[in-house]
């Protein structure tokens, strides 16, 4: 099992959120965290993505 954090700014232009998306689509998603945080340089979504490195593949 592998993590990767995602930090996305509320005012993200979409760009950070496309990179979200596109690791989500390529990775056998396993559990994924999130939290609403703030701080003095603005709020952001934190996520903690759990994945399989290899996602497994079924031949028929």
């Amino acid at each position: 099992m592998q993590i990767k954090l995602f930090a996305i700014p509320v005012a993200d232009s979409g760009i950070a959120q496309q990179e979200m998306n596109d690791f989500l689509k390529a990775h056998k998603i396993l559990e994924i965290e999130q939290q609403l945080t703030s701080n003095d340089n603005g709020s952001c979504w934190c996520f903690c993505v759990r994945y399989l490195d290899q996602a497994v593949k079924v031949v028929s």
